[in-house]
C-alpha cells in the first residue's frame, strides 16, 4: 500500500504506511511514522528477560527530527510468560512498564491461601499475610457483634441473660432506676420517684422518740400517752396510760431488784478466788482453785488426779492386781515389781517393809521356830 493523502474535517492529512523489524534499541533512526517491531535486551525488559519483544508506535512533527515527539508501545517477554506491557514516551523518555494483561499460563501471584492486591503503579502483588482459615457460613465466635440473632428478647423493662449461649428473658420486671448511694450499707431504701430507687439518709425520730411508718412514709412519734404523774404501759404493743396516778416521788435506792447489772462496786474475789453472799453481802471463800476440776463417768469411790499442770479428773487406769500390788513414786502410782526371799526363805513386814528372813539352808526349821520364834507371811 502506497502513501497518499486524505481529508478530514476540513484538513488534508498524509499517511505512511511502515513496517520495520530491527534488534536496535533506539527508535530515532527509525521511521517518523508508522508501526515497528524491534527486540529489546535484559536492560529495557521489565522481566529481566533477554529477549523482549517490542511493538512500538511513533511519531514525529517534522521528518528527520532526532527524536519522537510521541510514542506508546507494547512489550512481551519471549517463552513462556504470557504478560503483556505498556509503555508511553515523551520526546524519547520512556515512562516504565505497566502490567496489563496476564496469560493464564503466567508467573503464579498469590495462593488460595494468600491474597493479591493491586499497587498504585497497576502491579498485581501478593500479600506478605497468609489466610490461613476458611471464611463460610456463620462464624463461631467474634470480637464484637453488633447484633445477637434476630429474635426479640426481653423489653425495656425486662433484661435477659445467656442460657447456654441463647438469650432468655428473665423472670422479673425492672420499672425503676436503683441508683448508688455514698456509705448505703446496713441503709433503708425508698422511692425517691415513681421510677426511682434510692439510699434513705433522713433522720426521723431519736434515741427517745420512736417513728411509725405513715402510707409507708417513716413518720416520727407526736402524740402524747399520759402524764409526768400518770404514767403509760403497752398494750398489745400499743402505749396506753395507767388508770392510776403515781403519787408519790421515787428517789434514792430500790430495797429490793428482780435482776442487777453488777453487786455494789468494790473488787470481791479473783480468777482463782470466788466469793459468796454473807448476810446479802458478798466476801472471798478462803481457798483457792488454781485448776480446773472435770466430772467423770461412774467415778463414785474412784481416785482423782492431776491429768494436766491445772485440771483435775477421775483415776480410771488399774496398776496391779490382787496378788500384786503397788506404791506411789513421786506420787504416781505404780505396780511393785522387786524381789525379796524364794520359794525357801519367806518374808515379813518389818517397819512396813517386805524383808526375807534371815537364815541359810535348804527347809524351814523345825517347830516352825524362826526370827524371835515366829514366821510372819505376807498374804497379797
Amino acid at each position: 500500500m502506497a502513501s497518499g493523502t486524505f481529508s478530514l474535517s476540513g484538513h488534508t492529512h498524509s499517511y505512511y504506511p511502515q513496517w520495520q523489524t530491527t534488534s536496535t534499541t533506539t527508535d530515532n533512526t527509525l521511521y517518523d511514522y508508522g508501526v515497528y517491531v524491534k527486540q529489546g535486551g535484559a536492560t529495557v525488559s521489565p522481566t529481566g528477560s533477554a529477549y523482549f519483544s517490542i511493538l512500538n508506535i511513533p511519531y514525529r512533527k517534522a521528518t528527520g527530527n532526532t527524536k519522537a515527539d510521541y510514542a506508546w508501545s507494547l512489550g512481551n517477554s519471549t517463552g513462556n510468560d504470557k504478560r503483556l506491557f505498556f509503555r508511553t514516551s515523551n520526546a524519547d523518555n520512556y515512562s516504565s512498564w505497566q502490567e496489563v494483561a496476564h496469560g493464564e499460563a503466567g508467573t503464579a501471584v498469590g495462593s488460595a491461601t494468600k491474597p493479591v492486591y493491586m499497587t498504585s503503579s497497576g502491579v498485581i502483588t501478593a500479600c506478605s499475610g497468609t489466610l490461613a482459615v476458611n471464611i463460610s457460613g456463620n462464624a463461631a465466635t467474634a470480637t464484637t457483634a453488633t447484633k445477637l440473632g434476630t429474635a426479640n428478647k426481653g423489653s425495656a423493662t425486662k433484661g435477659i441473660y445467656l442460657s447456654s449461649g441463647s438469650p432468655s428473658e428473665m423472670s422479673y420486671s425492672l420499672f425503676s432506676t436503683v441508683n448508688s448511694g455514698s456509705s448505703a450499707t446496713n441503709k433503708l431504701a425508698y422511692y425517691s420517684g415513681n421510677n426511682a430507687i434510692s439510699v434513705y439518709t433522713s433522720t426521723v425520730g431519736s434515741h427517745t422518740k420512736g417513728m411509725w411508718l405513715n402510707a409507708g412514709v417513716p413518720t416520727a412519734m407526736s402524740g402524747t400517752v399520759g402524764s409526768a404523774t400518770k404514767p403509760a404501759y403497752l398494750s398489745s404493743g400499743t402505749i396506753t396510760v395507767c388508770s392510776g396516778t403515781l403519787a408519790v416521788n421515787v428517789t434514792g435506792n430500790a430495797a429490793t431488784a428482780t435482776t442487777a447489772t453488777k453487786l455494789g462496786t468494790a473488787n470481791k474475789g479473783s480468777t482463782v478466788k470466788g466469793i459468796y453472799l454473807s448476810s446479802g453481802s458478798p466476801a472471798e471463800m478462803t481457798y483457792s482453785l488454781y485448776a480446773t476440776v472435770n466430772s467423770g463417768s461412774s467415778a463414785t469411790n474412784k481416785l482423782a488426779y492431776y491429768s494436766g499442770n491445772n485440771a483435775v479428773s477421775v483415776y480410771t487406769s488399774t496398776v496391779g492386781s490382787h496378788i500384786k500390788g503397788m506404791w506411789l513414786n513421786g506420787g504416781v502410782p505404780t505396780v511393785m515389781s522387786g524381789t525379796v526371799g524364794t520359794a525357801k526363805r519367806p518374808v515379813y513386814l518389818s517397819s512396813g517393809t517386805v524383808t526375807a528372813v534371815n537364815w541359810a539352808g535348804t527347809s524351814l526349821p523345825a517347830n516352825n521356830a524362826g526370827v524371835n520364834g515366829d514366821i510372819f507371811f505376807l498374804r497379797l
